[in-house]
């Protein structure tokens, strides 16, 4: 029988092999090491006396989704912020003319021109949240606890 823990090197593999081999649920856990990200699922097997006799590992690795991931929050990021600013820029003008201009026509006009302005700003804003979301998903987990209330 070949033990694993003789022929891998590094302490984060070698620290979910211990973790599947300790765990009584399956274990699912992302591993990093050698500039790779790793997907590891593993369940250890147990004989007929309930000892254990081995496990089951299996590797996918997800380096390139999770490189293509942060390559797209970062593009919706920046294209949000460099939209911003013209987006920002025209609601201004548009105001300005509002003030200044008193036919009837050009005053609906500019209207349509803020409406449309406010609408891309929303939409702006709501990528911008998105990706503040995504930024925030894995680092700060909510935690649930019960609560008791007296009347």
């Amino acid at each position: 029988m070949v033990c694993i823990f003789g022929l891998i090197r590094n302490s984060n593999l070698l620290n979910f092999f211990e973790s599947v081999l300790n765990e009584s649920n399956p274990l699912d856990q992302e591993i990093t090491f050698d500039n790779k990200i790793i997907k590891g699922k593993g369940t250890k097997l147990l004989g007929s006396n309930d000892d254990i006799i081995g496990a089951v590992i299996v590797f996918n690795d997800v380096t390139k989704i999770k490189k293509l991931e942060n390559i797209r929050k970062e593009f919706v990021a920046n294209v949000s912020h460099e939209l911003k600013t013209p987006i920002t820029s025209i609601k201004g003008y548009v105001e300005t003319l509002n003030n200044v201009v008193s036919d009837v026509e050009h005053k609906s006009f500019l209207n349509i021109i803020e409406n449309n302005t406010n609408r891309l700003n929303t939409i702006i804003d709501d990528l911008l949240l998105l990706s503040r979301v995504e930024e925030n998903k894995n680092k700060n987990k909510i935690k649930f606890i019960d609560c008791q209330f007296s009347k």
